[in-house]
Protein backbone atom coordinates (compact mmCIF):
# COMPACT_ATOMS: atom_id res chain seq x y z
CA UNK A 1 0.00 0.00 0.00
CA UNK A 2 1.51 3.29 -1.27
CA UNK A 3 0.88 6.50 1.27
CA UNK A 4 2.78 9.99 0.27
CA UNK A 5 3.17 12.58 2.84
CA UNK A 6 5.27 15.02 3.74
CA UNK A 7 8.20 15.49 6.36
CA UNK A 8 8.64 19.15 7.42
CA UNK A 9 12.18 19.87 8.90
CA UNK A 10 13.67 22.47 11.06
CA UNK A 11 17.49 22.05 11.76
CA UNK A 12 18.91 22.63 15.31
CA UNK A 13 22.52 24.28 16.43
CA UNK A 14 23.92 25.32 19.37
CA UNK A 15 26.98 27.13 19.71
CA UNK A 16 30.04 26.22 22.00
CA UNK A 17 33.07 29.05 21.69
CA UNK A 18 36.94 27.83 22.10
CA UNK A 19 39.22 30.21 21.90
CA UNK A 20 42.26 30.95 19.35
CA UNK A 21 45.54 28.94 20.13
CA UNK A 22 48.62 31.40 20.38
CA UNK A 23 51.70 30.61 21.34
CA UNK A 24 51.31 27.43 22.92
CA UNK A 25 48.63 28.27 24.75
CA UNK A 26 44.69 28.12 24.15
CA UNK A 27 42.43 30.96 25.06
CA UNK A 28 38.31 30.27 25.63
CA UNK A 29 35.72 31.60 26.97
CA UNK A 30 33.63 30.02 29.64
CA UNK A 31 31.17 27.88 27.74
CA UNK A 32 29.21 25.94 30.28
CA UNK A 33 25.76 27.12 29.91
CA UNK A 34 26.05 26.42 25.95
CA UNK A 35 27.26 22.92 27.36
CA UNK A 36 24.21 22.50 29.24
CA UNK A 37 22.12 23.65 25.62
CA UNK A 38 23.97 21.36 23.68
CA UNK A 39 22.74 17.94 25.53
CA UNK A 40 19.24 19.06 25.20
CA UNK A 41 17.90 17.03 22.52
CA UNK A 42 15.55 18.72 19.96
CA UNK A 43 14.51 21.81 21.81
CA UNK A 44 16.33 25.00 20.06
CA UNK A 45 16.17 26.31 17.04
CA UNK A 46 18.34 29.26 15.72
CA UNK A 47 16.35 32.04 14.15
CA UNK A 48 19.03 34.71 13.82
CA UNK A 49 19.00 36.65 10.36
CA UNK A 50 22.22 36.61 8.45
CA UNK A 51 23.11 38.36 5.16
CA UNK A 52 26.58 37.38 4.41
CA UNK A 53 27.14 35.28 1.04
CA UNK A 54 26.39 31.48 2.13
CA UNK A 55 28.84 29.17 0.66
CA UNK A 56 26.76 27.03 -2.14
CA UNK A 57 26.92 23.21 -2.16
CA UNK A 58 24.87 20.37 -4.28
CA UNK A 59 23.98 17.42 -1.92
CA UNK A 60 24.10 19.19 1.43
CA UNK A 61 23.21 21.14 3.86
CA UNK A 62 25.40 24.31 4.50
CA UNK A 63 25.97 25.75 7.82
CA UNK A 64 25.07 29.66 7.65
CA UNK A 65 27.80 30.77 10.24
CA UNK A 66 27.95 34.23 12.43
CA UNK A 67 27.02 35.21 15.70
CA UNK A 68 24.12 33.22 15.79
CA UNK A 69 24.30 29.76 13.47
CA UNK A 70 21.48 27.96 12.01
CA UNK A 71 21.43 25.49 8.98
CA UNK A 72 20.33 26.28 5.48
CA UNK A 73 18.70 23.46 3.56
CA UNK A 74 19.35 22.92 0.11
CA UNK A 75 16.51 21.80 -2.66
CA UNK A 76 18.75 19.03 -3.54
CA UNK A 77 18.97 17.61 0.20
CA UNK A 78 17.39 13.76 0.40
CA UNK A 79 16.92 12.20 3.42
CA UNK A 80 16.10 8.65 4.67
CA UNK A 81 12.59 7.62 6.84
CA UNK A 82 12.82 4.44 8.35
CA UNK A 83 9.15 3.51 10.01
CA UNK A 84 8.79 0.88 13.31
CA UNK A 85 5.65 -0.77 13.57
CA UNK A 86 5.73 -1.74 18.02
CA UNK A 87 9.50 -1.66 17.56
CA UNK A 88 9.82 -3.42 14.00
CA UNK A 89 11.00 -2.25 11.28
CA UNK A 90 8.74 -2.06 8.76
CA UNK A 91 10.43 -0.78 5.83
CA UNK A 92 13.02 2.21 4.79
CA UNK A 93 12.42 5.15 2.26
CA UNK A 94 13.53 7.91 0.18
CA UNK A 95 12.50 11.23 -0.61
CA UNK A 96 10.96 11.05 -3.90
CA UNK A 97 12.17 12.48 -6.78
CA UNK A 98 12.42 16.54 -6.94
CA UNK A 99 10.03 16.15 -3.34
CA UNK A 100 12.33 18.96 -1.54
CA UNK A 101 10.41 22.12 -0.94
CA UNK A 102 12.45 25.30 1.21
CA UNK A 103 10.66 27.80 3.30
CA UNK A 104 11.76 30.10 6.00
CA UNK A 105 14.75 31.56 3.56
CA UNK A 106 15.59 27.98 3.23
CA UNK A 107 15.67 26.72 7.24
CA UNK A 108 13.26 24.66 6.89
CA UNK A 109 12.74 22.14 4.03
CA UNK A 110 9.39 19.80 3.18
CA UNK A 111 10.25 16.33 1.89
CA UNK A 112 8.08 13.89 -0.14
CA UNK A 113 8.10 10.74 1.18
CA UNK A 114 6.17 7.94 -0.60
CA UNK A 115 5.95 4.79 2.16
CA UNK A 116 5.01 1.53 0.50
CA UNK A 117 5.20 -2.30 1.27
CA UNK A 118 3.08 -4.00 4.04
CA UNK A 119 0.32 -2.13 5.85
CA UNK A 120 0.68 -3.58 9.46
CA UNK A 121 -1.98 -3.37 12.52
CA UNK A 122 0.31 -1.74 15.51
CA UNK A 123 -0.04 0.23 18.65
CA UNK A 124 2.90 2.30 18.27
CA UNK A 125 3.94 3.75 15.07
CA UNK A 126 7.93 5.50 14.90
CA UNK A 127 8.90 7.26 12.11
CA UNK A 128 12.92 8.35 11.94
CA UNK A 129 14.22 10.77 9.40
CA UNK A 130 18.43 10.99 8.79
CA UNK A 131 19.84 13.01 6.71
CA UNK A 132 21.45 12.65 3.56
CA UNK A 133 20.30 9.73 2.32
CA UNK A 134 22.48 6.29 2.62
CA UNK A 135 23.99 8.08 5.88
CA UNK A 136 22.79 5.20 7.98
CA UNK A 137 23.25 1.31 7.18
CA UNK A 138 22.30 -1.66 8.94
CA UNK A 139 24.08 -5.33 9.64
CA UNK A 140 21.85 -7.92 10.96
CA UNK A 141 20.00 -5.47 13.55
CA UNK A 142 22.86 -2.64 14.43
CA UNK A 143 22.22 0.15 12.61
CA UNK A 144 24.99 2.43 12.25
CA UNK A 145 26.56 6.07 10.44
CA UNK A 146 30.01 7.09 10.44
CA UNK A 147 31.94 10.25 10.64
CA UNK A 148 34.86 9.82 8.39
CA UNK A 149 38.19 10.09 9.48
CA UNK A 150 38.94 11.99 5.69
CA UNK A 151 36.50 14.74 4.77
CA UNK A 152 36.57 16.78 1.72
CA UNK A 153 35.71 20.10 1.65
CA UNK A 154 32.65 21.34 -0.62
CA UNK A 155 33.51 24.88 -1.47
CA UNK A 156 34.64 25.25 1.77
CA UNK A 157 32.03 24.18 3.78
CA UNK A 158 31.10 20.54 5.71
CA UNK A 159 32.04 17.43 3.83
CA UNK A 160 29.06 16.17 2.32
CA UNK A 161 29.87 12.52 3.63
CA UNK A 162 30.70 13.76 7.14
CA UNK A 163 27.53 15.92 7.68
CA UNK A 164 24.77 13.68 9.02
CA UNK A 165 21.79 15.17 10.77
CA UNK A 166 19.73 13.01 12.66
CA UNK A 167 15.92 13.25 13.15
CA UNK A 168 14.33 13.19 16.46
CA UNK A 169 11.91 10.35 16.16
CA UNK A 170 8.07 11.32 15.73
CA UNK A 171 5.92 7.99 17.53
CA UNK A 172 1.97 7.88 17.26
CA UNK A 173 -0.75 5.40 17.76
CA UNK A 174 -1.39 5.35 14.46
CA UNK A 175 0.07 5.13 10.84
CA UNK A 176 0.63 8.60 8.76
CA UNK A 177 -2.18 9.01 6.80
CA UNK A 178 -1.96 9.76 2.89
CA UNK A 179 -1.75 13.53 2.06
CA UNK A 180 -0.41 14.16 6.04
CA UNK A 181 2.64 15.78 6.85
CA UNK A 182 4.56 15.50 10.02
CA UNK A 183 7.30 17.59 11.62
CA UNK A 184 10.65 16.43 12.25
CA UNK A 185 13.67 18.34 13.79
CA UNK A 186 16.83 17.64 12.93
CA UNK A 187 20.53 17.96 14.89
CA UNK A 188 24.16 16.93 14.43
CA UNK A 189 25.24 13.74 16.05
CA UNK A 190 28.91 15.09 17.16
CA UNK A 191 30.37 18.35 16.69
CA UNK A 192 30.65 20.93 13.98
CA UNK A 193 33.82 22.55 13.80
CA UNK A 194 35.05 25.59 12.57
CA UNK A 195 39.20 25.86 12.31
CA UNK A 196 40.47 29.03 11.43
CA UNK A 197 44.44 29.44 10.83
CA UNK A 198 46.14 32.30 10.47
CA UNK A 199 49.64 32.66 8.82
CA UNK A 200 49.40 30.45 5.62
CA UNK A 201 51.48 32.22 3.15
CA UNK A 202 48.47 33.98 0.39
CA UNK A 203 48.80 32.75 -2.49
CA UNK A 204 50.10 29.33 -0.80
CA UNK A 205 48.12 26.38 -2.37
CA UNK A 206 46.26 24.22 0.20
CA UNK A 207 46.03 20.56 -0.68
CA UNK A 208 45.11 18.95 3.16
CA UNK A 209 44.99 19.97 6.39
CA UNK A 210 45.39 17.68 9.10
CA UNK A 211 44.22 17.51 12.69
CA UNK A 212 45.62 15.60 15.35
CA UNK A 213 43.38 15.27 18.94
CA UNK A 214 44.92 14.07 22.14
CA UNK A 215 46.12 10.91 22.28
CA UNK A 216 43.01 7.99 22.71
CA UNK A 217 40.53 10.82 21.76
CA UNK A 218 39.03 9.68 19.30
CA UNK A 219 37.14 12.14 16.50
CA UNK A 220 36.38 9.86 14.13
CA UNK A 221 34.56 6.66 13.53
CA UNK A 222 31.35 4.38 12.73
CA UNK A 223 28.62 4.86 16.19
CA UNK A 224 25.88 2.88 16.32
CA UNK A 225 22.09 4.28 16.85
CA UNK A 226 19.21 3.75 18.29
CA UNK A 227 16.44 5.00 15.43
CA UNK A 228 13.49 4.24 17.62
CA UNK A 229 14.66 6.69 20.15
CA UNK A 230 17.04 9.00 18.19
CA UNK A 231 20.53 7.75 20.69
CA UNK A 232 23.81 7.32 19.42
CA UNK A 233 25.83 4.84 21.51
CA UNK A 234 29.31 3.12 21.11
CA UNK A 235 30.87 6.11 19.19
CA UNK A 236 33.56 4.91 16.92
CA UNK A 237 33.02 1.34 17.52
CA UNK A 238 34.98 0.88 14.24
CA UNK A 239 37.63 2.52 12.32
CA UNK A 240 38.30 5.20 15.56
CA UNK A 241 40.79 7.06 15.11
CA UNK A 242 41.96 10.49 16.99
CA UNK A 243 43.30 11.72 13.41
CA UNK A 244 40.93 13.71 10.78
CA UNK A 245 42.29 15.01 7.51
CA UNK A 246 40.37 17.66 5.37
CA UNK A 247 40.88 17.17 1.81
CA UNK A 248 41.02 20.59 -0.17
CA UNK A 249 41.54 20.36 -3.69
CA UNK A 250 44.16 22.88 -3.78
CA UNK A 251 42.22 26.01 -2.65
CA UNK A 252 44.54 29.24 -2.11
CA UNK A 253 45.14 30.62 0.89
CA UNK A 254 44.26 34.21 2.08
CA UNK A 255 46.04 34.28 5.19
CA UNK A 256 43.26 33.94 7.19
CA UNK A 257 41.64 30.89 6.36
CA UNK A 258 38.52 28.96 7.67
CA UNK A 259 37.89 25.15 7.60
CA UNK A 260 34.51 23.58 8.62
CA UNK A 261 34.92 19.35 9.64
CA UNK A 262 32.74 17.07 11.86
CA UNK A 263 33.70 15.43 14.80
CA UNK A 264 32.45 13.17 17.10
CA UNK A 265 31.78 14.65 21.01
CA UNK A 266 33.91 14.10 23.64
CA UNK A 267 36.30 16.37 26.05
CA UNK A 268 39.85 16.90 25.09
CA UNK A 269 41.46 16.95 28.76
CA UNK A 270 43.79 19.41 30.25
CA UNK A 271 47.55 18.85 29.48
CA UNK A 272 46.99 16.95 26.29
CA UNK A 273 48.41 18.11 23.13
CA UNK A 274 46.82 18.78 19.64
CA UNK A 275 48.28 18.90 16.36
CA UNK A 276 47.34 20.95 12.92
CA UNK A 277 49.52 20.17 9.92
CA UNK A 278 48.61 22.14 6.20
CA UNK A 279 50.12 21.25 3.70
CA UNK A 280 50.19 22.98 0.50
CA UNK A 281 52.15 22.75 -3.06
CA UNK A 282 55.33 23.99 -1.79
CA UNK A 283 55.29 23.96 1.88
CA UNK A 284 54.38 22.25 5.32
CA UNK A 285 53.11 24.37 8.16
CA UNK A 286 52.54 22.98 11.68
CA UNK A 287 51.84 23.78 15.33
CA UNK A 288 51.22 21.49 18.30
CA UNK A 289 49.93 23.08 21.66
CA UNK A 290 49.25 22.03 24.73
CA UNK A 291 45.76 22.18 26.63
CA UNK A 292 45.62 24.48 29.63
CA UNK A 293 42.49 23.11 30.75
CA UNK A 294 39.56 20.47 29.75
CA UNK A 295 37.79 21.29 26.34
CA UNK A 296 34.29 20.16 26.02
CA UNK A 297 33.36 19.64 22.31
CA UNK A 298 29.67 19.32 22.34
CA UNK A 299 27.09 16.71 21.18
CA UNK A 300 25.24 19.05 18.48
CA UNK A 301 27.05 22.03 19.26
CA UNK A 302 29.18 24.56 16.85
CA UNK A 303 32.59 24.41 18.20
CA UNK A 304 35.41 27.67 17.34
CA UNK A 305 39.26 27.47 17.48
CA UNK A 306 42.01 28.06 15.87
CA UNK A 307 46.09 28.27 14.91
CA UNK A 308 48.41 30.75 14.45
CA UNK A 309 52.20 31.14 14.75
CA UNK A 310 52.51 27.53 12.69
CA UNK A 311 56.23 26.86 11.93
CA UNK A 312 56.65 26.84 7.85
CA UNK A 313 58.87 23.95 6.74
CA UNK A 314 59.46 23.59 2.43
CA UNK A 315 59.38 19.91 2.11
CA UNK A 316 60.27 20.36 -1.53
CA UNK A 317 63.80 22.37 -1.18
CA UNK A 318 64.58 20.00 2.13
CA UNK A 319 63.87 16.69 -0.39
CA UNK A 320 65.71 18.49 -3.55
CA UNK A 321 68.38 18.73 -1.11
CA UNK A 322 68.69 14.75 0.33
CA UNK A 323 68.43 14.10 -3.10
CA UNK A 324 71.25 15.96 -3.96
CA UNK A 325 73.61 14.77 -0.55
CA UNK A 326 73.01 11.45 -1.35
CA UNK A 327 74.12 11.91 -5.15
CA UNK A 328 77.21 14.06 -4.08
CA UNK A 329 78.39 10.81 -1.45
CA UNK A 330 77.91 8.40 -4.17
CA UNK A 331 79.63 10.08 -6.57
CA UNK A 332 82.75 10.96 -4.24
CA UNK A 333 82.35 6.90 -3.64
CA UNK A 334 82.49 6.34 -7.09
CA UNK A 335 85.81 8.21 -7.26
CA UNK A 336 87.07 6.01 -4.46
CA UNK A 337 86.93 2.63 -6.10
CA UNK A 338 90.20 0.90 -7.36
CA UNK A 339 90.72 2.06 -11.06
CA UNK A 340 91.97 -1.55 -11.89
CA UNK A 341 88.98 -3.06 -10.82
CA UNK A 342 86.62 -0.23 -11.67
CA UNK A 343 87.56 1.79 -14.82
CA UNK A 344 87.18 5.30 -15.20
CA UNK A 345 84.70 5.00 -18.41
CA UNK A 346 82.60 2.85 -15.89
CA UNK A 347 82.52 5.50 -13.45
CA UNK A 348 82.02 8.18 -15.50
CA UNK A 349 78.76 6.62 -16.85
CA UNK A 350 77.61 5.69 -13.43
CA UNK A 351 77.82 9.70 -12.37
CA UNK A 352 76.33 10.18 -15.67
CA UNK A 353 73.45 8.23 -14.79
CA UNK A 354 73.56 9.64 -11.36
CA UNK A 355 73.14 13.32 -12.40
CA UNK A 356 70.47 12.32 -14.85
CA UNK A 357 68.34 10.91 -12.39
CA UNK A 358 68.72 13.49 -10.16
CA UNK A 359 67.88 16.31 -13.04
CA UNK A 360 64.33 14.48 -13.59
CA UNK A 361 63.55 14.22 -9.36
CA UNK A 362 64.30 18.04 -9.39
CA UNK A 363 61.87 18.30 -11.88
CA UNK A 364 59.52 15.85 -10.68
CA UNK A 365 59.41 17.63 -7.32
CA UNK A 366 59.17 21.13 -8.27
CA UNK A 367 55.76 19.62 -10.57
CA UNK A 368 54.61 17.91 -7.38
CA UNK A 369 51.69 19.23 -5.49
CA UNK A 370 51.70 16.94 -2.42
CA UNK A 371 54.44 15.91 0.07
CA UNK A 372 53.32 12.11 -0.63
CA UNK A 373 53.89 13.18 -4.38
CA UNK A 374 57.50 14.59 -3.19
CA UNK A 375 58.41 11.67 -0.90
CA UNK A 376 58.10 8.97 -3.13
CA UNK A 377 59.85 11.03 -5.93
CA UNK A 378 62.73 11.52 -3.14
CA UNK A 379 62.81 7.98 -1.82
CA UNK A 380 62.61 6.24 -5.49
CA UNK A 381 65.81 8.53 -6.63
CA UNK A 382 67.60 7.61 -3.92
CA UNK A 383 67.30 3.83 -4.31
CA UNK A 384 67.81 4.31 -8.11
CA UNK A 385 70.91 6.02 -6.84
CA UNK A 386 71.88 3.22 -4.31
CA UNK A 387 71.13 0.84 -7.25
CA UNK A 388 73.69 2.85 -9.76
CA UNK A 389 76.09 2.26 -6.74
CA UNK A 390 76.48 -0.77 -5.89
CA UNK A 391 76.13 -2.18 -9.78
CA UNK A 392 79.95 -1.34 -9.96
CA UNK A 393 81.33 -1.18 -6.47
CA UNK A 394 84.19 -3.71 -6.74
CA UNK A 395 83.81 -7.36 -5.26
CA UNK A 396 87.14 -7.95 -2.56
Amino acid sequence: MKRSFGILASAIATVVMLGACQKEQVNSQDNGSEQKVAELFGTFTVKADYTEPVAEASTKTALVDGDSPYVKWLSTDKINMWEFVDGTENACFQTAQDGTHLSDNDKSATFDVSLDGTDPEGSTYCYTAIYPEGAVTKNGEIYSFEIPATQTLVNGNFAANADILIGKPVIQGSRISSGTNISVQFKRPGTAVKLTLKGITAGDLISSVKITAPKGQKIAGRCKINLITGKVYDQAYENGTNVITLNCGNIEATGDDVFYFRCLDGTWASGSRVSIEVETGVALYTKTVSLPKDYVFADGGLTKFGFQGMTKKYYKEEAIAAVDKVANDAKSEIDGFDVEKVTDYVKDVAKNNIDNAVYIAKEKINNSTTIAEVTKVRDNTIAKIETEVESIRPTS
